[in-house]
């Protein structure tokens, strides 16, 4: 599944692609991922 979207974090945009692989893997779960990993960033 690949999924490009974008996230405003701090009043800065953030864009993002990511490219989950496996089974049951759909565009609201690999946008959550991508959010995740953004949100964990210092």
């Amino acid at each position: 599944m690949k999924k490009a979207g974008f996230l405003h974090r701090q009043d800065r945009p953030y864009v993002f692609a990511v490219n989950i692989k496996g089974k049951k893997q759909w565009g609201p779960q690999a946008r959550k991922i991508a959010v995740q990993v953004l949100h964990d960033l210092p």
